[in-house]
């Protein structure tokens, strides 16, 4: 723009670029690229450019301030901008209006190209249509033709047949022949087909000779499936997989495929490797046949062969499943086969060798082989379940249900030889028995000695069942082991042969006769021989819950028996006889010798082993029983009969011992000198103050109560040493009326009371205690002076009993009759009947001292224990949750 004219002033050539419209263009620029943040226009830096050539004057000039050259400055700068301002609106709107301009040509051009698409997408579709016709038309063009070529196949087909039967109603077969010779795969099957046909046509033709040209294509079809097998096992020997599939398609569709399944299988090196090989034979090499007839040994597993077999079976199984699956039509079936094969051959022949080989070592090795195999058998199944048949065999669910269903049955046919009916239960049985009875041997051969006239016993049983095996030992050369399994039976009864086979050795004996030490040790009870027991049982409740489902009926009775096992052996046999031989100990002691308690230790040990059975029941055995609730309810009946018998049992041994320690404390008691508590001056009494049948007494309470703590618990123990107390009590009761004391002997009365006092404290039995108080309050009606007499049965424990009571224990004072103590008492007693009062007389009742006076009567004869129970709660039946 020209400079504005008219003026006498002039802008500096400076600050007139700064009033351009290039300058503010650059400004703008700038300050959008450097300081996009802050993009706005300065007026102050703007300002400040126009007033520099002002500023720079100002400051050469050595005056005043002078604004008027600011002033034109400024006024020629708003002159300028006015106008640049006037003609930059006027581009703008000029520009503003070209824009309208080209944003109308723009829409104009943009439906102008959508109606032209518009129009090109109706011609496509309208060209679509009419290839899709002739497309429509051309598919049904094909079909007819395909249809005809399949009528004209067909008709070329049948005229073949036709052709070829006639041949073979004049015995001629080489069109076929012909077909079958060529190599092909197409060649084969369409020489299948025909046969196939042809047998079909066979059978619906009743013409004459028809019978004889159905034996020659029969002839002729048996040579066909010959030549396909041949060519399929060709193949399956060279590893050609698509050649076996085809052939294996070819007679899939000639005879449904049944003949190349068996082929696969019986040609299968898995089964050919193994009948050529000598399976070796079972021997005791392996360590778990020492230790399977162990019952104290954990279970070792199944056979190292067994072993080897089924992880054989498992990676062939695997290998096979994609062999089969990329060869036959129908994967899912082949494999049915081949695994009913696995299982019906090498796993069923090996199971049956090692069976009969731990058959041979014991009847407990057999079990725990055929529990181990069953638990390695359902993990081999699990395994081969666990493989995605239906991805890997390409099959519906409902092949790959058969295939599991296969499986089980199979596991199930395995065993169903060693477990239908009672087979089983007998084995189980038979073992327990052999077990128990060889691990009682000594125990029951102590108590057969004791009590010879008992008739048959579980030893005489016992020597029965070993007769045989006995008199056969040495004539047993067919097992691996030459002594059979007769020497784990000796081993498992604590009987040394060593000695006895030397013997036989050195003098040529044709029978064994182990040595046989018995003691009385062996005859007692051991809550440890027990446990050990309850252990082989409770191995024998996992092995029939291992082989029988908790869910079959079979199950529940095993468990029916197994608890019929264990009452039997453990109950009778074991405990039962215990208690038998304690409770003739016990009824045949000498009466005028010192009881011999060492039987009461039989008694302490079958409580805790019928408390160990008990429980045992409980946890191991009725949660078992099944859904059943009649078999539960029999079972809990039996357990209550058992514990009932066993408590009753219980209590005739601890009544009879009760009443044999209490006649001989009677005997020490009656040992007393009628002068002990009469003593002289000089009596050796006064200074031991203790008499001796004192100290033979507490000496003897002391091994009671060191008896009852030894074999006794809790309730049982309580209730024992308070019948024993009770009875203890009343023996003093009428002891002390039958001396006379005097003065010194009614010291050495109390001492010997407070002997048996603390004796009876050591017991901790309040109820006890009451009684001892008692007892040293009588004591003392001997000690004090007869003044003082009047206020003792006055005052204390004595008033709580009639003083008629006391009566008997005063007489016995030798100042009885010189001091009138029984005029004493009678006033007494007529005092209290003028002052006797409810109140009074509830007192006494109510703590019951006045019972005190039947104690004094009271026989030893007929005492009863109370409150043994073995049972801490009922049994209850519940219906089973497993």
């Amino acid at each position: 723009m020209p400079p504005i004219t008219g003026t006498i002033y002039d802008l500096d050539p400076k600050i007139q670029k700064l009033l351009t419209v290039d300058y503010f263009s650059v400004l703008a620029v700038a300050c959008l690229i450097l300081t996009p943040k802050s993009s706005s226009f300065s007026v102050e830096d703007f300002v400040e450019a126009l007033s520099s050539t002002n500023n720079n004057a100002s400051e050469r000039s050595s005056g005043a301030f002078d604004p008027k050259p600011y002033i034109r400055t400024f006024e020629l700068a708003i002159d300028k901008l006015k106008g640049l301002k006037t003609e930059i609106s006027r581009q703008t709107e000029g520009m503003r209006k070209s824009t309208k301009r080209t944003e109308q040509l723009h829409n104009q051009k943009i439906r102008q190209i959508g109606q032209n698409f518009h129009d090109l997408v109706s011609s496509f579709e309208g060209l679509e249509r009419r290839i899709n016709e002739v497309g429509n038309t051309a598919i049904r063009i094909g079909e007819q033709l395909e249809q005809v070529d399949k009528q004209q196949q067909r008709a070329s087909e049948g005229e073949f047949l036709v052709a070829s039967y006639l041949d073979f109603r004049q015995g001629d077969s080489s069109k076929l022949e012909a077909l079958r010779r060529e190599k092909s795969h197409e060649a084969k099957a369409r020489c299948a087909m025909f046969t196939r046909r042809l047998l079909a046509i066979c059978k619906d033709v009743n013409l004459e000779g028809a019978e004889a040209t159905r034996e020659h294509v029969e002839k002729f079809s048996e040579v066909v499936e010959k030549d396909l097998l041949k060519q399929f096992d060709k193949a399956y020997r060279h590893g050609d997989f698509t050649g076996m599939s085809n052939y294996a398609k070819i007679l899939h569709d000639f005879n449904g495929g049944s003949s190349v399944i068996q082929v696969f299988v019986n040609q299968h090196d898995f089964f050919i490797a193994r009948e050529k090989l000598n399976i070796q034979e079972i021997g005791n090499q392996d360590d778990i046949w020492q230790i399977l007839p162990d019952p104290d040994a954990k279970p070792p597993g199944i056979e190292s062969g067994l072993k080897a077999l089924f992880a054989e079976v498992r990676a062939t199984v695997e290998t096979e499943m994609k062999i089969i699956q990329d060869v036959f039509p129908e994967p899912a079936i082949v494999m049915q086969v081949f695994l009913q094969r696995v299982f019906a051959q090498p796993i069923q022949l090996r199971l049956e060798s090692v069976l009969k080989h731990a058959e041979k070592i014991s009847n407990l090795a057999y079990l725990r082989t055929l529990q181990s195999t069953h638990l390695a058998l359902v993990s081999l199944v699990d395994d081969l379940k666990m493989f995605d048949m239906t991805h890997v065999l390409r099959v519906g669910d409902l092949a790959t249900s058969n295939i599991v269903q296969v499986l089980d049955q199979n596991l199930e046919d395995l065993f169903v030889p060693y477990l239908e009916g009672n087979r089983y239960r007998d084995r189980e049985r038979k073992s327990i028995q052999e077990l128990y009875v060889s691990f009682l041997f000594k125990f029951s051969a102590y108590h057969t000695q004791r009590k010879a006239n008992k008739g048959t016993t579980m030893f005489d049983r016992f020597v029965h069942q070993w007769q045989s095996p006995v008199q056969s030992a040495t004539k047993d050369r067919a097992s691996d082991n030459p002594e059979g399994r007769i020497n784990y039976l000796f081993r498992i009864a604590g009987i040394d042969r060593a000695n006895s086979l030397k013997d036989k050795k050195d003098h040529h004996r044709e029978s064994i006769q182990p040595e046989l030490i018995i003691t009385a040790e062996d005859g007692q009870l051991s809550v440890e021989s027990a446990t050990r027991m309850l252990r082989w049982h409770a191995e024998a409740i996992g092995r029939a819950v291992e082989l029988v489902s908790t869910s079959d009926a079979q199950s529940a009775k095993n468990m029916s028996f197994l608890l019929d096992v264990l009452l039997e052996n453990i109950g009778e046999e074991y405990v039962d006889v215990a208690l038998d031989s304690a409770y003739d100990t016990a009824s045949t002691l000498d009466t005028k010798l010192e009881p011999d308690f060492g039987y009461f230790v039989n008694v302490g040990n079958a409580l805790t082993i019928m408390h160990l059975v008990y429980s045992y029941c409980q946890i191991a055995l009725l949660p078992l029983a099944g859904p059943s609730l009649t078999l539960r309810r029999e079972m809990v009946m039996s357990i209550q009969k058992s514990m009932t018998r066993f408590e009753g049992k219980v209590n005739l041994i601890m009544q009879k011992t009760i009443e044999s320690a209490l006649n001989w404390l009677s005997i020490l008691l009656s040992r007393q000198k009628r002068n002990d508590f009469k003593p002289k001056d000089d009596d050796e009494a006064l200074i031991n103050l203790q008499t001796m049948p004192c100290q033979t007494v507490v000496a003897f309470l002391g091994k009671i109560h060191s008896m009852a703590n030894q074999t006794l618990e809790e309730e049982t123990w309580e209730n024992f040493l308070t019948e024993m107390g009770i009875g203890f009590h009343s023996l003093l009761l009428e002891h002390f009326k039958k001396f006379t004391v005097n003065y010194a002997g009614a010291i050495i009365l109390t001492k010997d009371i407070t002997f048996y006092e603390e004796a009876i404290a050591l017991w901790k039995l309040p109820a006890l205690d009451e009684r001892m108080v008692f007892l040293r309050e009588l004591g003392n009606v001997f000690v004090v002076r007869p003044e003082i007499l009047h206020t003792l049965l006055l005052e204390g424990v004595l008033t709580r009993v009639k003083p008629s009571f006391l009566l008997p224990y005063l007489s016995c004072r030798v100042d009885y009759y010189a001091q009138d103590i029984e005029r004493m008492i009678i006033e007494i007693i007529s005092e209290n009947d003028r002052a006797s009062s409810p109140q009074s007389s509830f007192r006494r009742d109510a703590l019951g001292w006045n019972k005190l006076k039947d104690l004094g009567e009271r026989k030893m004869e007929g005492l009863k224990l109370e409150g043994l129970k073995l049972m801490s709660a009922p049994l209850t039946l519940k219906a089973n949750s497993h």
